[in-house]
């Protein structure tokens, strides 16, 4: 069983008023290094508000490294917490870390979205999603389409809208489009 911890707090309630602890699982330790991936959903957003998958110009990470980080750490948090990427103290999981360190092991990869997470995801007919388990972002641009899929019915024409995310049932798929809104599950790093 993998170790988690609280640290921070966010708003958890479907109002977003109460701002509760973030418990996060630790998915893998270096040195005195812990990397956590928050164990919920903990919010629902863009990750470009156009069809750009590039992470490094992608509006989430600058959320999740700003906006999140001031909202979500105390400055004593804060100077605990190391780099997860250049310049990144807040980011996503990426394909490596998926395949590194929660290989066939879709118990950790399976997350619920927080009260606040699922209110988010009302859709056009006034409905939240009800599964137990939700979706969410991973970090990393589908670069890896193939011709026949670019020909595909159901395919936009262009890779540079797609990004990977986590399915319900926490296989990785790669055909989220980047204006889509789709679960937050951030990763961070400690010092242990």
């Amino acid at each position: 069983m993998k170790k988690t911890l609280e640290f921070g707090r966010y708003p958890m309630d479907e109002e977003g008023k109460e701002i509760s602890p973030i418990v996060w699982v630790v998915f893998h330790q270096e040195n005195d290094r812990l990397f956590l991936i928050s164990q919920d959903i903990l919010d629902y957003r863009e990750f470009s508000n156009e069809e750009n998958n590039n992470w490094d110009e992608s509006p989430l990470k600058k959320w999740l490294n700003n906006e999140f980080f001031n909202i979500a750490f105390s400055k004593e948090e804060k100077a605990q917490m190391l780099e997860v990427d250049e310049e990144e103290k807040v980011s996503l999981m990426t394909i490596d870390q998926y395949n590194s360190f929660f290989p066939n092991n879709t118990k950790y990869l399976k997350a619920k979205y927080t009260d606040y997470a699922r209110s988010k995801t009302k859709n056009i007919y006034g409905k939240v999603y009800d599964g137990t388990f939700g979706f969410y972002w991973m970090k990393e641009a589908n670069t890896h389409l193939t011709e026949a899929d670019l020909r595909s019915p159901t395919q936009h024409a262009s890779p540079t809208v797609y990004v990977y995310h986590v399915l319900n049932r926490g296989a990785a798929n790669g055909y989220m489009r980047a204006n889509n809104l789709d679960g937050v599950r951030p990763i961070i790093c400690i010092k242990k």
